[in-house]
Parts: C-alpha cells; sequence; structure tokens
C-alpha cells in the first residue's frame, strides 16, 4: 500500500537565502519610507536621501575626498535649509510624542558604540549612570590636583625642550614631541608608571600614527555597528594583516588590561575584604594575563592613582560593577579613553595655537616680551599660578 502522507522534500538553501534577503529587503523598504514621510522630523525641509538613511552620512563620511566630510555638509544644507531633518539628529528611537527630558541628556547609542568603550565615562550611554561614573574622577581633573601633578608636568615639558633643543637646525614634528609629553604624563598620573615615550629621539611618532589610524575608523564603525567588538575578538595576526595601525592599538589594549590586571591585584592584597565584593562566584578570568612581562615591569602605583580612585570607590562595588572581569574591563576602557582624549585633544589644541601664535607677529611679539619678564632665565620653570596672573598669555589660552 503505497504511502498516503506525501513526502516533503526540504527547502533548498539557496531559497531560504532568498527567503531572508527578500525579508530584509521589505523591511529596508519600509523603514526608508516611515523616515521620509511618517517620521515625526519628516516636516523639516532636507534632501530625502539624508532623511531615508544614514548611509547618506556614510557617503560623505567614508567616500568624498579623504573622508570626514558630513560636518561640512551639514553646514551647507543648514544655509541652504535652515533646520534640516537628517538622522543624524537623533530622537527617541519609534517614541510617539515629545521626548523626555532624560532622553534628551542621555547620549546617542551609535555616537558611542564605535569606540569600543562602552564601560567608560566616554561610552556611558545613560546620564544617570555617566554622572555617577564621571563623580568617581572628578577629584582628579580639579585644579587642585592639577596643581599636584605640577611637579610632573614640568619634567616632561624640561625633558621635550631638551629634546628640541639637540635638534637645532632641523626640522621636527611638534605634534609627536608634544603628544609624547602628554602620554608621558597621562600614563604618569593614571597608572603611577611612565610610557617614556620622550626617551625616543624621534618623539615617538607611533603614537600620532596608532591614534590617528584608529580615527579613521570611526566614520565607517557609525555605519556598521559592532565592527570594533568584532575586531576586538578577532586574533591580532589576523587584524595585522588586514590593519597594522589597528592591531598595533589592540597591542596596546591587550598591554593596559595585563597592568589593570597587575593594580587589581595589589589592590586585592591591601584590601582583601573590599576584593570579595568585585567577584561574583563562578566568575572565569583564568585566560587574562597575569602579569606583564620582565621588560615591561610597571613601577609602584601611587595610592592616588586614578585606577585606585576606582578601585577605592563605593559605587564600585555595586551590582553594576560586581563582576571582577567587567571591573577589570572597565579600567581598562577608562584608561584607553583618558589617554586617547588627552593626547589628541590636547595635542591638536596646541598645535593649532601655537600656528595661530607664530603666524601673528602682533601676538608673538606681545606673548614673547611678557613671558621674557616673567621668566628671565629660559631654563627657570615657572610655577602655574604665576602663568595664570599674567595679564596676556591667560587670555590667549581661554581663547
Amino acid at each position: 500500500m503505497d504511502n498516503i502522507v506525501p513526502s516533503i522534500a526540504p527547502m533548498p538553501t539557496l531559497s531560504i537565502a532568498s527567503l531572508v534577503l527578500l525579508s530584509f529587503l521589505v523591511w529596508y523598504i519600509q523603514r526608508l519610507i516611515y523616515n521620509i514621510y511618517f517620521h515625526r522630523l519628516a516636516k523639516f525641509p532636507g534632501p530625502k536621501l539624508a532623511a531615508a538613511s544614514r548611509w547618506y552620512e556614510g557617503y560623505y563620511d567614508n567616500l568624498v575626498a579623504d573622508g570626514g566630510q558630513y560636518m561640512y555638509k551639514v553646514d551647507r544644507l543648514h544655509e541652504e535649509y535652515g533646520c534640516v531633518q537628517t538622522p543624524a539628529i537623533p530622537a527617541p528611537p519609534d517614541s510617539p510624542g515629545l521626548p523626555l527630558a532624560q532622553d534628551l541628556l542621555d547620549k546617542v547609542p551609535y555616537m558611542v558604540d564605535v569606540f569600543g568603550t562602552t564601560l567608560a565615562i566616554f561610552g556611558t550611554e545613560k546620564h544617570d549612570l555617566h554622572r555617577s561614573r564621571r563623580m568617581v574622577l572628578n577629584p582628579f581633573f580639579s585644579k587642585r590636583s592639577v596643581t599636584r601633578l605640577e611637579s610632573v608636568i614640568q619634567d616632561k615639558v624640561r625633558q621635550m625642550c631638551d629634546s628640541i633643543s639637540e635638534k637645532k637646525g632641523q626640522t621636527i614634528e611638534l605634534r609627536h614631541a608634544l603628544i609624547a609629553t602628554i602620554v608621558d604624563v597621562t600614563t604618569e598620573y593614571s597608572f603611577g608608571r611612565c610610557a617614556n615615550t620622550l626617551d625616543d629621539p624621534d618623539f615617538s611618532p607611533e603614537w600620532d600614527q596608532m591614534m590617528r589610524g584608529v580615527s579613521e575608523i570611526v566614520p565607517l564603525a557609525r555605519q556598521f555597528p559592532g565592527i570594533v567588538q568584532i575586531a576586538q575578538a578577532t586574533p591580532i595576526p589576523v587584524i595585522r594583516i588586514l590593519n597594522p595601525i589597528l592591531a598595533r592599538y589592540l597591542e596596546f589594549e591587550q598591554l593596559v588590561r595585563r597592568h589593570v590586571i597587575e593594580i587589581y591585584s595589589q589592590h586585592t592584597e591591601l584590601h582583601p575584604a573590599n576584593s570579595q565584593s568585585h567577584t561574583k562566584t563562578g566568575t572565569n578570568t583564568s585566560s587574562i594575563p597575569s602579569e606583564f612581562p620582565p621588560s615591561e615591569k610597571p613601577t609602584q602605583t601611587p595610592a592616588h592613582s586614578i585606577f585606585q580612585q576606582i578601585l577605592n570607590n563605593p559605587t564600585t562595588s555595586s551590582s553594576t560593577s560586581s563582576d571582577k572581569s567587567e571591573l577589570i574591563s572597565r579600567m581598562t576602557q577608562e584608561a584607553l579613553s583618558i589617554i586617547s582624549a588627552a593626547s589628541e585633544t590636547t595635542s591638536s589644541m596646541l598645535v593649532t595655537t601655537i600656528y595661530h601664535i607664530l603666524a601673528n607677529s602682533d601676538i608673538h611679539e606681545r606673548l614673547r616680551a611678557e613671558l621674557m619678564e616673567a621668566i628671565p632665565r629660559p631654563d627657570d620653570m615657572v610655577e602655574w599660578r604665576v602663568l595664570e596672573g599674567l595679564p596676556y598669555l591667560p587670555e590667549r589660552g581661554r581663547e
């Protein structure tokens, strides 16, 4: 007797892939139509392509000229249309009516996820959590704390000036010298251990190359969420083939992580009771390297370093930071954020300021005369409070 139940042939793999692709296209087209005609910002004027998708931003940031052109395009759109609707002007997702005040204070995820530091202050999306994390480090960036750091800054600036003096008659890359100085100050202040980038006669140009190379990935990462996390999970030899500069940054991240683990271990030895709150039962950290290579062994970490401040703060033992692995990741990301922000932004500001001072003879002569009166001997290091009391220099700094 023949089987009356017809056999069901399996769906070909190609048909399944076609169905998935078709479903995605239908969803994406529906999303484009919604953004152009039904989104609450659709009434604002502007190019429909800009309203439809963030690929409009991606085109100008990744494909036009050398990239990073979208902010200039937005300026031109404002001149043409006034108030412009683009997906880069975000709103709470699919939320009817007016956004809540708290929503306006939160960061936009696609703007902060691109750095892979969502546990650090800079990458924290929610306003309340950002404020609580920021309060832990506020004392380190106060005027009083900077004053205590004055001797470290003076030593590094003197070392930079001595290196520049040795290159008299040669052309130097001032940006590299400034970044090396800033990195040495920042690492000593953050870790209790100096990176010693000023020891290189060429001011360790790889730091500038690394920071610039990583920043060039940001526009691409905005269009492809998760690409940074994928890179962090990919073996470094593979990344080195695809992007040597990114591989160098990931190697630096691993070095920072090893140092963070050592600081954490020192802290748990001194405060065993407090350290118990950072460890969940069953947390596996055996894959984390336990120490630096002998040549990279750090000096003893000061009690007032940024890392010690995080570990000693009561909020660190809250439920959001109770996992040891998460705490180590947070401290690693915090260190990377501080070093990156300090070196890139400060050096750019100083290079721009120095250029305009030298390019403007009136400002140059007036500032030089004021400093020569305040510092008769160039080898003398003047305290910050003396420089702050000068009539002209602080005004130029505020500008």
